[in-house]
């Protein structure tokens, strides 16, 4: 389900899933029905959908409204087709068992957390390079106007996972709008840091972090810059994999396999999230 954090401030949703047919393939449609309820158990909203009826496995997205009513914490989302059994499936009655949405582990629900207050990592750009020191990571609330002082989490590391023994940690205090963190160490020449930034709604440990990167690069003229391998990883790649192991670059086609020696990639656009 998308967006990956949901907040008040979330417009819609998008809900991706396969729809599986196990038996005839027949061109018709069939209703689906969406159910959100909340964590006590109450049905907030539901939401009909008509789908053509697939041959065998087809794709579906289903885009429907954030609910206001929803208040912060876990929220669950549970699907059924053909909900009023209009349409007959044999043998009878197990078939009609299986027209509930299926996840990994048996659940038939999705679980999401529902957040006060959504971040997004503003500055240094994603990719960004930073020339000059101190330094300071900022990060736009999904309200600005938000006069209550909220208590947001800031982490900074030489490594993508965030375990390493250079992490750096802080709690900020700030109204909604900008909220900034002062950076309290010294970056090193030529080093690639990963941060990232969300609230604790409530007081539970309950993160939705979101992440982004920069290079300190204090003689470089570009104002982007992939050279971390972890970097890479944020890529959509098109008939090319990171090789984990040798940390290269790697065009893959069936029967075939060049390596590439790994090498920075900069150029002038910040606001570039990925390069294929």
């Amino acid at each position: 389900m998308s967006p990956a954090v949901v907040s008040a401030a979330t417009d819609s949703l998008t809900f991706a899933a396969d729809l599986l047919n196990l038996g005839a393939a027949i061109p018709d449609s069939l209703e689906l029905l969406l159910e959100w309820t909340n964590e006590q158990g109450q049905t907030l909203r539901t939401h009909a959908f008509t789908v053509p009826s697939p041959s065998n496995r087809q794709p579906i997205r289903l885009r429907f409204p954030f609910e206001p009513a929803a208040t912060v914490g876990n929220h669950y989302i549970s699907l059924t087709l053909d909900p009023l059994n209009k349409i007959a499936e044999w043998p009878a009655p197990f078939s009609e068992g299986n027209n509930m949405l299926a996840l990994p582990g048996g659940s038939a629900r999705l679980r999401f957390f529902v957040f006060a207050h959504s971040l997004t990592p503003l500055v240094p750009p994603p990719y960004g390079v930073l020339t000059r020191q101190p330094a300071a990571l900022l990060a736009s609330t999904s309200n600005p106007l938000d006069r209550t002082p909220r208590a947001y989490f800031f982490e900074l590391d030489s490594a993508e996972t965030f375990d390493s023994p250079l992490l750096q940690q802080a709690e900020v205090s700030s109204l909604g709008g900008i909220v900034r963190w002062n950076i309290p160490v010294p970056l090193q020449p030529d080093q690639t840091y990963f941060w990232r930034v969300s609230q604790d709604s409530i007081g539970a440990g309950d993160f939705a972090w979101q992440n982004s990167s920069f290079t300190y690069a204090p003689l470089r003229q570009e104002n982007w810059l992939m050279r971390h391998f972890q970097q890479w990883d944020d890529s959509r790649f098109a008939f090319l994999n990171a090789d984990t192991l040798s940390l290269a670059a790697c065009i893959c086609q069936p029967g075939f396999r060049y390596p590439r020696t790994h090498r920075p990639v900069s150029g002038y656009h910040p606001t570039r999230s990925s390069r294929q």
